[in-house]
């Protein structure tokens, strides 16, 4: 939530210096119905589904805009297991036409066992990213983004087992539908993944999230 905190006051001040300039605040609300896929050579398993609620505030001032997003604790579970997992991102983006933007972020994952005693992981880094747009008829929509993060550090119970940094990948795609000037529906598909190499047990290590994704967003 640290990070969500520096976006709110980064908002509030990109408020206090626009005297003249307008600026605009978009709300994003989300769920995300997605399972997590654990790959390396001794396993291969699936979670039961879980719902993400996902939250973002976007203010925009010109071609530039800046944004902050939580996806709310969700657990998933598979077997006697237990797994809750939180994000946070706080990203900064310039449009560079009317149909493509350029992203740069930040994005910390917090991982909780709640099968284990005091097992949490910390995984963060920077990222890069593009996001698309394109009208289909006067109020329908499409839209992708794509998000690679080349080095996330991984932290907590890495200590148990020596991890290298990994590499994370985040995209979606989907379409739109306008209801009015300020409210946008969105429906589309989400898939994030990360690899690292446990050094300790000398493997690759591979997991992966994915599902459809709804949305509501609101211009304000």
């Amino acid at each position: 939530m640290k990070k969500f905190y520096i976006l709110a006051l980064a908002v509030f001040a990109i408020s206090a210096m626009a005297d003249e300039d307008k600026v605009d605040y978009s709300l994003n609300i989300k769920a995300w119905s997605n399972s997590i896929h654990v790959e390396d050579r001794n396993t291969n398993v699936t979670t039961m589904n879980s719902v993400g609620p996902i939250v973002a505030l976007t203010a925009r001032k010109g071609d530039y805009f800046v944004s902050g997003s939580t996806m709310m604790p969700a657990s998933y579970t598979y077997q006697t297991t237990w797994l809750k997992r939180r994000d946070t991102d706080v990203a900064f983006g310039y449009k560079y036409n009317q149909n493509l933007s350029l992203v740069a972020g930040y994005k910390n994952v917090s991982m909780t066992d709640g099968s284990q005693a005091n097992w949490v992981e910390q995984h963060s880094g920077v990222y890069l990213g593009i996001s698309g747009f394109k009208l289909l008829t006067e109020k329908a929509f499409a839209y992708g983004n794509l998000a690679y993060m080349p080095n996330m550090s991984n932290s907590g119970t890495s200590s148990v087992d020596v991890m290298n940094k990994g590499n994370f990948i985040s995209y979606e795609y989907g379409a739109g539908y306008a209801l009015t000037s300020s409210t946008q529906l969105t429906l589309g598909y989400r898939v994030q993944q990360v690899k690292f190499y446990n050094v300790t047990q000398s493997r690759d290590e591979k997991s992966t999230m994915q599902g459809l994704i709804f949305g509501v967003n609101v211009n304000f």
